[in-house]
């Protein structure tokens, strides 16, 4: 190519020209210094043509991938429909696959876009300080070929944006630390597709119109199918249950199934039962999880020192939560401070992605970064755990008080004013809590008796015992006040042994196990006898006589609830007279006495119902409605039933809702209405599956005789 340039140079007079009077002047646009020669004629300037530079920085494709079919089907769906340009930030924990997914992605694509592909790995999370947006502009125009580059940022953009004005192109920005770093590295081309990836979810991307892929930890035959990547076809056929566990073990992280894979690859004769070995002790797994220079503990540690040091606080503290869920007042229990606090670092957790969202509320651990965060040092940890299962003790006992007010407790926490809890207000709220959180809880009471805090333990089983007698998780009552009782005794607490030697006493006699309740309801009458407890008397003589029920005895039965009886009018407890005068009608109805069941059912509802007990209102009339069912006017039945159903609806339990359900259906076979009477078994059987119950199949015999 050839350039003619003209242009002229003259002399002016100018008052301000000096002492000649005269300046030089120059016609034509021309940009830096003039040299003035004496003549110049034509100016031949020969210059070569610039070749296009066309970028082409993207990394290798993942060798090995597995899984993500959604993902890459939104990323795929999501750049059909984009009419501009498409800004993605793939988001996850630390060794999830970010890196692998986006690559997979792109490069199934990168025909699409001739202008080029750009890449930078932007070190967000490095040991290093993370790259500028200055430097990384500088590495992109001169992979466009441009050899001038300013030197200030804002007109390193400016350039930057004129040259991928026009582009169909592909900008991987890998690893990023903010928003603010990738802000500046967008192109101005709206044919271009940007890939962010980040531990960060980068919020502000988000609100400029970013879509967003969460990448989790890989299912289990996801996990395998990249182990089988690794690991030659007959090992992994010849050890199929090694392979799945070690797909457990590293709980769908790739970067820990890429180690293990690694490592069994170049040790060809390995057994896949030795790495499974080596990873079940969880005290192990981090540490084992490394090959070379590549290690998940590693990994988390550059995610721990990105979050300010209360958040890395919490982290470690919190991962010592004896369950797999957790809210934020745990969370503000396990650090001692407020609920709000514990709020806004929960979410700088969840943007580092150190933690999952269950739902707006409750958050969970990976379980590998939850052994990582365990293993970290903090002194504090012993304290946190206590505070965390306090905290689910007081929650517990304060569920307690509003769904189950009135019977008598010894526990501390009962005396004194009483714990509420803001999660719930109502004993239906307290109910549901109760059956959400029952694992955690069961977890909590495990954790405490692990660590040997004995008033806990049985504290929890108190806490427990009117949830449970509505659930009626009968193996679960069974431990729970085992280990409830070695509690009481390791304490020395006489008083918390008799009352747990009781509790035992009636699961025992629920599970037909009644040599076994008899033991320890005699035991129950034995200390509280021998230590002047006059209520906890009365409670026993309660339980011996449920214990030899159950084995035919009612006679015998018929006379310990009598004499619980007198005693609980002795003591002036109101409660106990009315809870002795049910048992003492469900007797009377065993013995086929109806009438006199009814004096005694008639008057312990009343009582009950005057101190505002529901639940055992409600049960004072089911055994009501059952002794009318036996008399000559069976039809007196329906309205206690009716209204017990209607009490049990309200508390929210599934299990009396049920046996209710089932009488009212007894009572429509025996008045001739079919219909009505499978429309109760047919809800009884609902609820008999809700609560869990073996009653369940009984329900189903009835229906089906009905058919």
């Amino acid at each position: 190519m050839i350039a003619i340039i003209s242009f002229t140079i003259g002399r002016v007079t100018a008052p301000d020209a000096g002492e000649s009077g005269t300046r030089n002047t120059l016609s034509g646009g021309v940009s830096g210094n003039v040299v003035q020669a004496g003549t110049v004629g034509e100016v031949h300037i020969h210059a070569h043509p610039r070749a296009v530079t066309v970028p082409s920085q993207l990394p290798a494709a993942p060798a090995r991938f597995a899984g993500r079919e959604h993902e890459l089907r939104d990323l795929s769906e999501w750049r059909s429909a984009a009419s501009g340009q498409l800004l993605t930030v793939i988001s996850g924990p630390g060794g999830v696959g970010k890196t692998a997914l986006a690559l997979r992605w792109l490069h199934q694509s990168r025909d699409d876009y001739p202008g080029g592909q750009l890449y930078v790995d932007l070190g967000g999370f490095s040991l290093a300080e993370p790259i500028s947006p200055a430097d990384v502009l500088e590495w992109f125009l001169l992979a466009f070929g441009v050899d001038a580059i300013p030197a200030a940022l804002p007109q390193r953009e400016a350039l930057y944006r004129s040259v991928t004005a026009d582009l169909s192109m592909v900008v991987f920005l890998d690893n990023a630390a903010s928003a603010a770093q990738v802000r500046p590295l967008l192109p101005a081309s709206p044919n271009s597709v940007v890939v962010v990836t980040s531990r960060w979810r980068l919020t502000g991307l988000a609100m400029a119109g970013a879509r967003i892929v969460d990448v989790t930890p890989l299912d289990v035959d996801a996990s395998m199918a990249l182990l089988g990547q690794a690991v030659d076809r007959g090992r992994v056929a010849a050890e199929p249950g090694a392979v799945r566990e070690l797909a457990e073990l590293c709980d769908g992280l790739p970067l820990a199934l890429s180690l293990v894979g690694a490592r069994l690859a170049t040790h060809p004769r390995r057994r896949l039962s030795r790495e499974v070995t080596d990873l079940r002790a969880e005290q192990h797994r981090i540490a084992a999880l490394r090959a070379d220079d590549s290690s998940v503990g590693a990994v988390f540690d550059l995610s721990c020192r990105s979050v300010p040091p209360a958040a890395g606080r919490l982290y470690r503290l919190v991962a010592s939560h004896p369950g797999t869920r957790f809210g934020p007042q745990v969370a503000a229990a396990a650090i001692d401070s407020s609920v709000a606090d514990a709020e806004d670092l929960l979410d700088v957790l969840v943007e580092a992605n150190m933690l999952s969202e269950v739902d707006d509320r409750t958050y969970r651990f990976h379980d590998l970064m939850r052994l990582h965060a365990r293993q970290q040092p903090d002194d504090g940890r012993d304290s946190a755990v206590r505070r965390m299962i306090e905290w689910y003790l007081d929650t517990t006992t304060a569920a307690d008080l509003l769904f189950h007010p009135l019977p008598q407790r010894i526990g501390p926490r009962y005396q004194g004013e009483r714990p509420t809890s803001p999660l719930f207000d109502t004993p239906a709220a307290a109910l549901a809590w109760l059956s959400a959180e029952r694992l955690t809880v069961w977890d909590a009471v495990h954790e405490a008796d692990r660590r040997d805090w004995h008033d806990l333990t049985w504290e929890f089983a108190e806490a427990l015992w009117g949830f449970l007698r509505h659930v009626r998780h009968q193996g679960d009552s069974v431990d729970l006040h085992r280990l409830a009782l070695r509690a009481a005794k390791a304490s020395g607490n006489r008083q918390a042994e008799t009352r747990m030697h009781g509790r035992l006493s009636l699961v025992y006699a629920d599970n037909a196990q009644y040599a076994e309740a008899i033991a320890e309801a005699d035991a129950e009458l034995a200390i509280a006898t021998a230590e002047g407890y006059r209520w906890e008397s009365a409670t026993a003589l309660t339980h011996l006589a449920h214990a030899v029920s159950g084995t035919g005895d009612l006679a015998s039965a018929l006379g310990y609830y009598e004499r619980s009886r007198d005693l609980n009018i002795e003591i002036d407890n109101a409660r106990g007279v009315a809870m002795a005068r049910r048992r003492i009608g469900e007797v009377l109805i065993q013995l086929d006495r109806p009438a006199d069941a009814i004096v005694e059912l008639v008057a312990s509802a009343d009582a009950l119902a005057a101190l505002h007990d529901d639940t055992q209102h409600a049960r004072s009339l089911m055994y009501l409605g059952t002794a009318y069912a036996r008399t000559a006017e069976p039809a007196r039945a329906a309205e206690p039933l009716r209204t017990a159903l209607e009490l049990v609806r309200a508390i929210g339990s599934a299990y009396y809702q049920a046996e209710v359900l089932a009488m009212l259906g007894d009572l429509a076979e025996r008045s001739g209405d079919l219909p009505a009477a499978r429309e109760h078994f047919r809800a009884a059987l609902d609820h008999y599956v809700v609560a869990g119950d073996a009653k369940a199949d009984r329900m189903r015999d009835r229906l089906s005789a009905l058919a």
